[in-house]
């Protein structure tokens, strides 16, 4: 007997031991699960090798997150050239960035997926050459490093510096667009002076345009004036909206850029191509409208185009109750011209078996250009023929059990 107990107690003993183990072996597994690995990020860099053109140069980044878990990304340079300033800033916001979050891979709107931009600055008295350094991407910790771009810088030979005004370029100086459109411009202001220097912000424009001066990166604030260091370019933008009406053409917007001594002018043009947009509503000016059960109404409409180019097959188009019919005396139109309206008559023939009540009718008229809708409601009642129909029932049935009655009173 005391033996058996002592081979019942070695055996439930080995049990233990077996459940310790599959629980720890369980464990290691689920801590590799969620282990932060190399292949979870990637970098992408829109340029490896760049020869700048002006005193700063953008390149786009893209980190995505590989993983199903959430992962924070850091950034870290090596080798960054004495004396250049070379960082990480938000794309859209004038900010600069050292980590990054990252959803899961498969998260809404590719939130596994950041683009930041690569901003890199050398010192005005660098000399030419070709300059090299690294970015890495690590995790939160710094233990695992995802991925790693190296970048070269050629800086070409500077020429002398000629002092003495201010340079203003941009590289495109010429846009086209409809009228509805928003051009945006970007220009490069350069102080030649010799020393630091304010400088004012103005712009001539055609009539009820507007013209405004905003950063050129990041920030949505409206400027009226720069300050850019000696020898200096400081970039901005300048957003032009054309008039609501305004013709097809081209139109010339000189900026100036001046303080009490020098004074530039860049010349920019924008070009606008025209469009046409539609236009819809009743004659009555109203969208609500009475009709009778299976009886046709006529509501008379006007389209036309008030924008700036001529529109072309333009057609008209309905959507409404089940069994009701409305129907056009003009279902579709050529062209119409600016500043053309045509009259249009619609018949709208509710179902006979409509039950009383508002309905909504959708008139729509569009064409390759635009597309304009009006929903009408309409306030559906029954026929009063069969009101009155019923009124006659009622009085035959009334007259022929009164006659009945008056049959047997007599007998």
């Amino acid at each position: 007997m005391e033996q058996k107990v002592r081979i019942n107690i070695r055996i439930f003993g080995i049990f233990v031991l077996l459940a310790l183990l599959i629980t720890s072996m369980a464990s290691v597994v689920m801590a590799q699960d969620g282990a932060v690995n190399e292949n979870d990020v990637s970098l992408i860099a829109a340029f490896r090798s760049i020869q700048p053109t002006s005193d700063d140069s953008d390149i786009d980044l893209i980190v995505t997150n590989h993983s199903s878990e959430r992962r924070v990304a850091r950034f870290e340079f090596k080798g960054i050239p004495e004396g250049w300033d070379i960082q990480v800033w938000q794309r859209y916001f004038s900010y600069r960035l050292n980590v990054l979050a990252l959803e899961p891979l498969g998260s809404p709107n590719e939130g596994n997926k950041q683009e930041p931009r690569l901003r890199i600055t050398p010192p005005a008295d660098s000399q030419a050459g070709e300059y090299r350094f690294s970015l890495e991407v690590l995790s939160e910790d710094g233990k695992v490093k995802f991925d790693q771009a190296d970048f070269t810088v050629s800086l070409p030979e500077r020429t002398p510096v000629e002092t003495g005004n201010v340079e203003v370029s941009t590289t495109f100086p010429y846009l086209q667009g409809p009228t509805a459109s928003r051009f945006e411009f970007e220009i490069a202001i350069k102080n030649k002076t010799g020393a630091d220097a304010s400088f004012d912000l103005s712009a001539a424009s055609p009539l009820n345009w507007t013209v405004q001066f905003l950063p050129a990166y990041g920030d949505e604030r409206l400027i009226s004036s720069v300050a850019p260091i000696d020898n200096a370019t400081q970039r901005v933008k300048v957003r032009v909206t054309p008039a609501r009406f305004a013709e097809a053409g081209t139109y010339s917007i000189p900026v100036t850029v001046s303080n009490e001594t020098y004074d530039t002018e860049i010349g920019l043009q924008v070009q606008i191509t025209g469009q046409g947009e539609l236009s819809m509503d009743t004659v009555a000016t109203v969208l609500s409208f009475d009709a009778t059960a299976g009886e046709a109404s006529q509501i008379d409409l006007v389209i036309g185009n008030v924008g700036t180019d001529e529109l072309t097959n333009v057609t008209m188009l309905a959507a409404a109750p089940d069994g009701w019919v409305v129907s056009f005396d003009k279902e579709s139109f050529p062209s119409v011209g600016v500043a053309d309206f045509q009259p249009v008559a619609a018949l709208i023939t509710p179902d006979k078996d409509a039950i009383p009540g508002d309905y909504i009718v959708s008139i729509i008229a569009r064409s390759p250009d635009d597309l304009r809708e009006a929903s009408l409601r309409i306030t559906v009642s029954q026929s009063t023929i069969w009101g009155w129909l019923g009124i006659v029932i009622v009085i035959a049935v009334l007259g022929g059990l009164g006659g009945l009655f008056w049959r047997l009173g007599r007998r």
